[in-house]
């Protein structure tokens, strides 16, 4: 062994005894950054009409009830709801547009806790 220098078996014994943590750490990475793709590929949008970020006071109306919501985006085809309270109501429905008046028949596409994305029906 040199002195004041570093003993080369010592050296690879260590990088040896490391090398299952590395492995584990370098798994971990590669895990991250396929999630990460997985995501990026999730962000372009592949919807047949684009959606238009707004925010527009709305109602959902059905029956005799109206409930206040908030319009978050929009297309020709669709808009994405925020309600105010997740209580039940159809999945058919008719939502209005207070700024402008217009009233639109739609169907529920998906829900989550107080945003639902719905279809127009025409």
């Amino acid at each position: 062994m040199r002195s004041g220098g570093l003993n080369p078996d010592q050296v690879q014994n260590d990088a040896d005894k490391n090398f299952p943590e590395m492995h584990i750490s370098f798994a971990i990475g590669f895990y991250q950054f396929l999630k990460f793709l997985a995501y990026a590929e999730w962000m372009y949008d592949h919807r047949a009409a684009p959606r238009y970020r707004v925010l527009k006071a709305g109602t959902v109306a059905f029956g005799s009830t109206n409930l206040d919501c908030l319009i978050r985006n929009v297309s020709s085809g669709g808009a994405s709801v925020e309600i105010k309270s997740p209580l039940w109501f159809p999945d058919r429905f008719v939502l209005v547009m207070t700024s402008d008046g217009s009233a639109r028949a739609c169907h529920i596409v998906w829900r989550s806790q107080r945003r639902i994305g719905v279809a127009f029906d025409d």
